[in-house]
């Protein structure tokens, strides 16, 4: 493998990490800013505490659990789909 494959083998990395970080922001800060001015303005007392004490569960958990929890599904769905038919 030569240098100018190794070159951009890399790019396309960095490329691919970029769009992914770029897709996650694009789609999570709407919705945390939604989240929260939903508890501190319009939601009801009575829902304020349970729905932030879930909204920080969420936060609490490392990133890569939601990531790696559907693959496995994901891979466990699709290896069944691809097993022929007996």
């Amino acid at each position: 493998m030569g240098s100018g494959q190794r070159q951009l083998q890399r790019h396309s990395l960095h490329y691919g990490t970029l769009v992914s970080s770029f897709l996650s922001l694009l789609f999570a800060v709407p919705l945390a800013i939604g989240v929260a001015i939903f508890l501190t303005e319009m939601c009801p007392r009575f829902l304020r505490g349970p729905l932030a004490f879930l909204t920080e569960l969420l936060a609490a958990i490392p990133s890569i659990i939601y990531g790696l929890w559907p693959s496995l599904c994901w891979s466990r769905c699709s290896a069944s789909m691809s097993t022929p038919p007996s």
